[in-house]
């Protein structure tokens, strides 16, 4: 059964992906919306499991790790300091506006606060994927984007953080103090950008010899999962500890070696399974009423991130075409909004039917991103169509 579930997934994400090429969308879309046709949206031939969970997070793995090993270091350190404008400004603009939301239609503090904090949150899986497609990711958009996202993860962690001590959340606080947890995550970045930046690439030298079949590529997927594991355990997410790995690596001599054996896996296999599992979560049983707040939160959550991310391209001075592809290329929530509404789900916050509805704008947020950033790509007159 597990089998036929994959099959139906990879069949359906090659039908859909063409059907996204033949009518000039990014791949992205299509591997997006083969989840939800076959998902329990739809024609429930295929439901989540834990199988296709464990394929679908090892697929963001490696499509972060790719986005990051097609980066170049040098521009990244560059636009550092627009880069974290956009992220700040992209994060208190839907702080407020989701403030002011849950204000106007009375909800709890608690769930207000949950709003704010989740969609303050971005995900640039879809955009890192699409650049990538357009051979966009080393241009000032790209690089701001991606620069954006490192930073724009590391406060959605402390604004978690901090929002799960506030509240005593079962579950989720601990019995150390909050300032001792945010120094351990800040510990572990600086140790961990220190292990990526002297010691794996002598790592990977040393083992580059060995003349065993699928030695050198088996190292490395066992140095990237493992050190995302070790990221994920204090706080960091997954994708973004996946990207530094691949950045740092982006430099080393062995770059086409570790990509020609690591992008075959991810291109033809788990990353259409990730977009695809995206899809697969989402469940439209007892939404027609919501109908009202599920629009209402997607424009809201489109806006303020494209309004915040954009303005504070533009107060660093980055063109206003640019600027407008930064704002587009937040906008995706993605797999860090979903883990906090997850976070919440198991501490109580949310139930089921509120956990489907954020879910659902998380959802239109990542569909609207590649659509809008190709257009935008085109308008650019830079990528290759």
């Amino acid at each position: 059964m597990i089998l036929m579930n994959l099959i139906i997934v990879l069949l359906a994400s090659l039908v859909f992906s063409y059907l996204a090429n033949c009518i000039k969308l990014p791949l992205v879309v299509g591997q997006l919306v083969a989840g939800i046709v076959v998902g329990p949206a739809l024609l429930n031939w295929v439901n989540p499991s834990t199988v296709l969970a464990f394929l679908t997070e090892i697929g963001l793995i490696i499509l972060m790790f790719l986005a990051g090993l097609d980066s170049n270091l040098s521009l990244l350190k560059k636009y550092l300091k627009p880069a974290t404008v956009v992220a700040v400004a992209g994060v208190l603009v839907p702080l407020l506006f989701f403030l002011y939301f849950g204000w106007q239609f009375h909800y709890s503090g608690q769930y207000t606060w949950l709003l704010a904090v989740l969609f303050s949150a971005t995900s640039v899986s879809i955009t890192a994927q699409v650049l990538s497609q357009y051979n966009r990711l080393d241009s000032v958009a790209g690089v701001t984007i991606l620069g954006a996202a490192v930073v724009d993860d590391l406060l959605a962690v402390l604004m978690w953080t901090f929002y799960a001590a506030y509240f005593k959340l079962n579950g989720t606080s601990t019995s150390q103090p909050l300032w001792l947890q945010l120094m351990i995550l800040l510990t572990t970045l600086i140790l961990l950008v220190i292990f990526l930046w002297k010691i794996m690439p002598r790592l990977i030298n040393l083992i580059n010899p060995v003349d065993l079949p699928g030695f050198f590529g088996g190292f490395c997927l066992l140095l990237l999962l493992g050190l995302s594991y070790l990221g994920e355990q204090v706080g960091l997410s997954s994708a973004i500890t996946a990207f530094l790995i691949g950045l740092f690596l982006a430099q080393s001599p062995l770059k086409k070696k570790i990509q020609d054996q690591i992008a075959p896996i991810g291109e033809n296999f788990l990353i259409p399974v990730f977009f695809a599992g995206i899809g697969l979560n989402i469940t439209l049983k007892g939404q027609l009423s919501q109908l009202l707040v599920i629009v209402l939160m997607t424009l809201i959550a489109i806006l303020s991130k494209w309004l915040g991310a954009a303005a504070g391209a533009k107060i660093m001075k980055i063109n206003r075409l640019d600027s407008a592809m930064i704002g587009t290329g937040m906008v995706s929530r993605g797999e860090m909004a979903l883990v906090i509404a997850n976070l919440a789900l198991a501490s109580n916050v949310l139930t089921a039917k509120s956990y489907a509805t954020l879910s659902i704008v998380v959802l239109l947020t990542t569909i609207f991103t590649p659509i809008v950033l190709r257009w935008q790509l085109g308008l650019n007159g830079r990528a290759n169509f």
